[in-house]
């Protein structure tokens, strides 16, 4: 079973990046009449496949680890390592500048 959940993630993938170029949307809801492309709700074809992978990956790793080491992996990932709050600040301002710069 492993093996073809590692093939159909795989595949997802490979055709996840081919068709990024054909990106196809399928119109959900319209608001407005006459149509409206600015007020109108859509899925594109990539937001689910990339949807398909990620319920690939979550069932992967959840196959693959018991439930503490999941946990303590995410907790050890989003550890904050910055304890002064002046590096904070530093970043705020440099995340700042860039947006106002661009």
């Amino acid at each position: 079973m492993r093996g073809i959940l590692d093939k159909l993630e795989t595949y997802i993938f490979y055709f996840l990046i081919f068709v990024i170029p054909v990106e196809t949307r399928l119109i959900v809801a319209r608001w407005t009449q006459p149509f409206n492309q600015w007020t109108a709700g859509f899925v594109y074809g990539t937001d689910i496949l990339i949807f398909l992978l990620f319920v690939c990956w979550i069932v992967r790793v959840f196959k693959t680890r018991s439930f503490s080491e999941i946990k303590s992996a995410v907790a050890e990932t989003f550890k904050l390592k910055w304890t002064n709050p002046h590096l904070w600040l530093v970043g705020f301002f440099t995340v700042s500048a860039l947006s106002i710069l661009n």
